[in-house]
């Protein structure tokens, strides 16, 4: 688990946070409002402060970013799909 590395006064506080930004997305696709902004930015906020801090390593940073970046991909195709079938 990425959060295992953190220190037990962090992890809370950082697992819920970005737990929360996690799954702030599903509601926005839920509530209809997914758009890009930098609200939506703020899970990949969270793992560079992750980094920063020294929890995660640089090529762990890297990896996640990458997983972020596929993620949103996906979320604007499903997003695009429900304007284009009026859903």
């Amino acid at each position: 688990m990425l959060t295992s590395s953190f220190p037990d006064k962090e992890r809370v506080e950082l697992v819920s946070q970005t737990t929360r930004a996690a799954n702030s997305v599903c509601s926005n696709i839920a509530e209809g409002t997914a758009r890009r902004t930098a609200k939506d930015m703020e899970t990949v906020n969270h793992i560079i402060l992750a980094n920063d801090q020294k929890y995660i390593s640089e090529d762990k940073l890297y990896e996640l970013k990458e997983q972020c970046l596929e993620i949103s991909k996906m979320l604007s195709g499903l997003k695009n799909y429900f304007e284009n079938e009026n859903i």
